[in-house]
C-alpha cells in the first residue's frame, strides 16, 4: 500500500525528504476474515498475539456499537494488562454508509472539499529513488477514484441532505518553499473562496492555519493531516462546529496511556524518563507534557522526566534543522542517563529522524510511540533501536502484520468498507478513516433540510454511539461537546520475530 494511505501525504513526504527508509513501505491487504458482527468475537479469546497475550473482550451481534462497561483481562504468558473493555455490545441499529431521503422535487448538491499531493512523484525521485517514484505514477488518479467512489455510493444511497454529493480537489504542494502553513493559507482560499465548498475531508500536511481560515469562512472541516499537533479540548471548543475528527482522540483524553503503557510492561527497574516534545507553535504538546503526562508519570513514581522540546517540521526547508535539533536531544538523554523516550505527536520525526541518530550514537532506548508517531516506520530502523518498544494504537492501519492485524474482527461498517473500495486501493486496505467520514456525514444528516454548521454540529453530537468505527477499534461515541469520536485503544509491543508490531492487549476503554 502507498504510505499516503496511513494518515495522508505526511509520513510519505517527511519519510522521502529526510531519509529514504520509506521507500519500500508496504500494507496488508484487510484485517481479517470477510463478513462481520459488531466485533463479533471475544479478542480476549484469542491466542496470545505478543509478549503478554491478548486482554479484554468484545463482543456483540451486527449493527451499531456501543462501549460497555470497563473490566480488567487477563493477558498470555507474560502479565496482565488492566482496563480492557468489559464488552461492546450492539442491536440492531442503522446499517453503515446510510444515505437521506430526497424531498420530492429536490435538485440539490453539497461540495466537499478534499486534498491530494501530486509532488510526491517529484519528492521520491528527489530522495534518490526514482523506481518508488514510478510506483506512485498513478497517485492522484487513484486517489480522485477513491474519492470519487465513496461520493458515488452516498448519492446512490440518498446523498447529504437529500444532496448529491460532489468533489473539489486541492493539490497540496508539499515541496512548497515557503512551507505547510503558507501552503494551508492557499487551500482555505482554494476551497472556500473558489469551490465554496460546504465542508472538507483533510487527510495530508495542512497545519492549524488551514483550521483557523476555514472556521473564519464558517466551514467544518474533518481533519486527519499530521502537521496540526493532535487537538485537545481547548481546540475542540475554541473551533466547536468546524473542527471534527471522527475517530480521533482530544490529548486532554491521553492520561491513561501512561498506565497502558505501564500495565503493559514498558517501566521496569531502573528506569529514567526521557519526553520528545515537538513544539508546533500551538502548545498542545507542552500542555500533554506538563498537565497530563508528568502528574501521571509521578503517580507512578517517575517524577521529573527529562524534556527535550526542538521545533516541529514546518515544511521542506526546516528538515535539516530538526534533524540537528534531534540530534543533540540524543546526546542530552544519553548524557542524562535515559533509557526510556516517549514521543509527543511529532508527524514521524522521532520514527523516521531521532532512531537513526540514536543508533550511529549507540544509544538505544526504550520507546513509546502513539499512531500519530507512525510506529510502523520502525521495521526500517535499525533493529536495535526498536527492542522493547510499545505503541498505544487508536488506529487499525498499524497492524501491518498479517496475523496481528486478523485480531481486528470486522464489523459491519469494515466490512461493508472493505467491499466498498475492493480492487481500488492499489493492493492496500480501503481508505477506513474516508469511509467514517462518510459513516459520520450521512448518519448525521438524515433527514435534515440543510447542512449549515450548526445543522451539523448538532447531527453530529446527536450521533452518540451509533456510528461504528473503521480505522479505529470499533467503538465510536460522538455527544455534546465530543466532537472527536475515539473511544477505544490497543497497546502494540515489538515482536523481532516478525521486525513489526503485534498487539498485546484487547481495546481498551478511553474516558
Amino acid at each position: 500500500m502507498r504510505v499516503t494511505e496511513r494518515l495522508g501525504v505526511g509520513a510519505a513526504i517527511v519519510c522521502v525528504i529526510g531519509l529514504t527508509a520509506c521507500s519500500n513501505y508496504e500494507r496488508v491487504t484487510g484485517v481479517g476474515p470477510s463478513g462481520g458482527s459488531n466485533l463479533g468475537q471475544a479478542a480476549g479469546n484469542s491466542p496470545g498475539s505478543g509478549p503478554n497475550g491478548t486482554a479484554g473482550g468484545v463482543t456483540g451481534s451486527g449493527g451499531p456499537s456501543a462501549v460497555g462497561s470497563s473490566s480488567s483481562g487477563s493477558g498470555g504468558s507474560g502479565g496482565s494488562v488492566s482496563g480492557s473493555i468489559g464488552s461492546i455490545s450492539s442491536g440492531g441499529g442503522r446499517s453503515p454508509l446510510p444515505g437521506v431521503s430526497n424531498s420530492p422535487g429536490r435538485s440539490c448538491t453539497v461540495k466537499v472539499g478534499v486534498t491530494y499531493s501530486s509532488d510526491v512523484n517529484a519528492a521520491l525521485a528527489a530522495a534518490g529513488d526514482p523506481s518508488q517514484a514510478a510506483n506512485y505514477g498513478n497517485y492522484v488518479a487513484a486517489l480522485q477514484a477513491e474519492y470519487q467512489a465513496g461520493a458515488n455510493f452516498i448519492n446512490s444511497h440518498g446523498g447529504i441532505a437529500g444532496c448529491q454529493m460532489t468533489l473539489a480537489y486541492y493539490d497540496f504542494k508539499s515541496l512548497s518553499a515557503d512551507g505547510f502553513s503558507a501552503e494551508s493559507q492557499r487551500e482555505c482560499t482554494s476551497l472556500a473562496e473558489d469551490a465554496h465548498v460546504s465542508f472538507a475531508f483533510i487527510y495530508g500536511l495542512e497545519n492549524r492555519t488551514l483550521i483557523d481560515c476555514m472556521a473564519s469562512h464558517k466551514i467544518p472541516v474533518f481533519y486527519h493531516g499530521g502537521e496540526y499537533t493532535v487537538p485537545n479540548d481547548a481546540d475542540y471548543r475554541k473551533y466547536r462546529g468546524y473542527l471534527y475528527q471522527e475517530t480521533g482522540f482530544s490529548t486532554d483524553r491521553w492520561g491513561p496511556f501512561i498506565n497502558f503503557l505501564a500495565n503493559a510492561g514498558y517501566f521496569d527497574q531502573g528506569s529514567k524518563i526521557g519526553i520528545l516534545l515537538a513544539d508546533d507553535g500551538n502548545g498542545n504538546n507542552q500542555h500533554l507534557v506538563n498537565n497530563i503526562w508528568i502528574p501521571a508519570l509521578a503517580q507512578l513514581g517517575y517524577a521529573n522526566p527529562t524534556v527535550f522540546t526542538y521545533t516541529a517540521l514546518q515544511g521542506y526547508s526546516s528538515v535539516g534543522d530538526t534533524q540537528a535539533q534531534l540530534s543533540s536531544a540524543v546526546l542530552q538523554f544519553k548524557l542524562a542517563g535515559v533509557n526510556h523516550v516517549i514521543a509527543t505527536p511529532d508527524s514521524g520525526a522521532t520514527t523516521l529522524f531521532f532512531v537513526q541518530h540514536a543508533h550511529s550514537q549507540g544509544y538505544h532506548p526504550r520507546y513509546a510511540f502513539t499512531s500519530v508517531n507512525y510506529p510502523e516506520l520502525m521495521k526500517n530502523a535499525p533493529a536495535d533501536e526498536a527492542v522493547g518498544a510499545l505503541n498505544v494504537s487508536f488506529l487499525t492501519t498499524d497492524a501491518e502484520n498479517p496475523g496481528a492485524a486478523a485480531t481486528n474482527y470486522p464489523n459491519a461498517a469494515r466490512t461493508q468498507c472493505d467491499r466498498l473500495f475492493a480492487g481500488k486501493t492499489g493492493g492496500g486496505p480501503a481508505p477506513y478513516l474516508y469511509c467514517d467520514f462518510m459513516n459520520v456525514i450521512t448518519g448525521a444528516t438524515r433527514a435534515k433540510q440543510s447542512v449549515d454548521p450548526a445543522t451539523l454540529l448538532a447531527g453530529i453530537e446527536g450521533l452518540g454511539t451509533s456510528i461504528e468505527g473503521t480505522g479505529d477499534y470499533g467503538a465510536t461515541y460522538l455527544g455534546p461537546g465530543r466532537d472527536d469520536g475515539g473511544a477505544a485503544v490497543r497497546v502494540m509491543a515489538w515482536d523481532p520475530s516478525i521486525s513489526d508490531f503485534r498487539y498485546v492487549t484487547g481495546p481498551i476503554r478511553v474516558p
